[in-house]
């Protein structure tokens, strides 16, 4: 956890390290740095004493890149001759002076190691104050998307699903990251989300799998794909690009059984003579949707959805003329169907480390960790009653730690009264009452907690799929139910 990444106020960003002063941490730290940032202005923080101890090949590592401001903490004896410098003589006056509160989409990278403590800054700075925080391990998410990836051939395109805030974990700094890193496509769910991602610099081609019949302005204005799935909706988006002529670029949804969204048989032909009314619209895609690729049971009818899509593939390629990608596997398709791989896959909660696959368990890693810290701890007498309801009984004297996370957060009340448990300092320690809006009381009877311990609510134990099954659920349900007011941090 060398590096972190938190959202701040002003639409700004914190980048903090503990890496060294070698050339190769700062070309470790600048790399991440500039896969977040892109286009925005950077602000780099220094102590004095990291300063003096520059060697001339990361003085010039630093001067190579566009800084907004280099700013140094601490009395310098000399200014230097290479890089433009802002002095504050501590980190207090750093802090109050209002550097931070005009600048505006803007990432302040504070440079710093095992002896620097950036909690103030943090503290101050960033856009939550909230205790709970889900931390992402985004090279963890990274490693998963490469084990998928072994499992394609090089030529087959890959899009990564990034809808409902990256199944909770944050669209805009993942898709940052995997834009970097060899992907083709991302998919989004509708287009506030596509919008989203290209106001934070993704230029990657972003497919929208539900957009509206009205959103053709907009799916202009932010160059994003749609997925065609009736043929009122087509209609609408050719008249409209008719009137700008603009190129209409579609991804057409076939149903081939999930009965949700798509083109049944008997209307393609009349979606064939409408496609031909737009001499500027090109099929960049046909796709359809699994409804079962994690089944063994239902291999039957998962090969004959697979055998529709490429069906219509030949269908267009002779009657249109057209050439575009297929695909239809997703997360569990990539692994039990890799033989349909077609042009392109769809992965999705695969990057989250979750899958069904039994040979895939050991190789997938969990990025995300959701953490908080005790609040309080209070002794009870055999007796006494815990949380709304009185539903929590001490049939014993005990001692209970309350902490700050509840169903406004995500995690719900069907982890209350000892069917989830914590783990604190290693130890488990199960839920004991309702679980409230806000807060959480926890047994801590038989371990040594104090107030600001460490508290893991999910990770590698418990699992998210842990979670899902106390609640009855499913691994989605878990990760997308985290609330906005929860932290994210990102890290490598």
């Amino acid at each position: 956890m060398q590096i972190r990444l938190y959202r701040a106020l002003n639409n700004n960003y914190l980048i903090q390290d503990r890496l060294g002063i070698e050339l190769s941490d700062f070309v470790r730290l600048f790399d991440f740095a500039m896969s977040q940032s892109l286009a925005e202005k950077k602000i780099l923080v220094l102590r004095v004493e990291q300063f003096h101890q520059l060697k001339q090949s990361a003085i010039s590592e630093i001067s190579s890149l566009d800084f907004e401001q280099i700013v140094v903490i601490g009395k310098l004896n000399a200014s230097s001759k290479e890089l433009s410098i802002i002095e504050f003589e501590s980190e207090d006056s750093f802090i109050n002076s209002g550097l931070f509160e005009s600048a505006e989409k803007t990432y302040f990278i504070f440079k710093g190691d095992t002896t620097f403590d950036f909690d103030k800054v943090i503290k101050n700075f960033s856009r939550r104050s909230h205790n709970t925080r889900l931390e992402i391990d985004i090279e963890a998410l990274l490693d998963n998307v490469n084990t998928y990836k072994a499992k394609l051939l090089p030529e087959t395109k890959l899009m990564v699903m990034v809808k409902a805030f990256a199944y909770g974990a944050g669209s805009a700094e993942i898709s940052k990251f995997l834009q970097a890193h060899m992907v083709d496509y991302f998919g989004v769910a509708f287009v506030d989300e596509g919008i989203e991602l290209r106001q934070n610099g993704i230029e990657l081609p972003i497919l929208v799998m539900s957009p509206g019949p009205t959103d053709a302005p907009l799916l202009m204005k932010y160059s994003l794909e749609p997925e065609v799935y009736s043929l009122d909706q087509l209609k609408a988006y050719i008249s409209e690009y008719k009137k700008t002529k603009e190129p209409l670029p579609v991804h057409i949804m076939l149903n081939s059984g999930m009965n949700r969204l798509g083109f049944d048989d008997h209307e393609l032909n009349t979606l064939f003579e409408l496609i031909k009314t737009y001499e500027l619209l090109e099929v960049k895609s046909i796709m359809t949707h699994l409804a079962a690729a994690d089944d063994p049971k239902e291999e039957h009818f998962t090969l004959e959805q697979i055998k529709q899509l490429t069906l219509l593939g030949e269908k267009i390629e002779r009657d249109l003329e057209q050439h575009p990608l297929q695909h239809c596997l997703n997360s569990a398709g990539i692994l039990n169907y890799s033989q349909y791989q077609l042009d392109m896959v769809r992965l999705g909660i695969g990057i989250h480390g979750i899958s069904a696959h039994k040979d895939s368990k050991n190789k997938l890693r969990f990025p995300a960790k959701l953490k908080t810290a005790i609040t309080q701890v209070r002794s009870l007498r055999q007796g006494q009653t815990i949380g709304y309801g009185r539903v929590g009984k001490a049939m014993k004297d005990l001692n209970i730690a309350t902490i700050p996370i509840g169903y406004a957060d995500g995690y719900l009340r069907d982890y209350g009264q000892g069917k989830a448990y914590v783990l604190i300092n290693g130890e488990k320690a199960f839920t004991i009452g309702n679980v409230c809006m806000d807060m959480t009381m926890i047994d801590v009877t038989h371990i040594d907690a104090k107030a600001g311990d460490e508290v893991i609510l999910f990770g590698e134990d418990p699992s998210i799929e842990d979670l899902a099954k106390w609640s009855n659920s499913i691994s989605y349900e878990v990760l997308t139910s985290i609330s906005s007011r929860v932290q994210r941090v990102f890290y490598v």
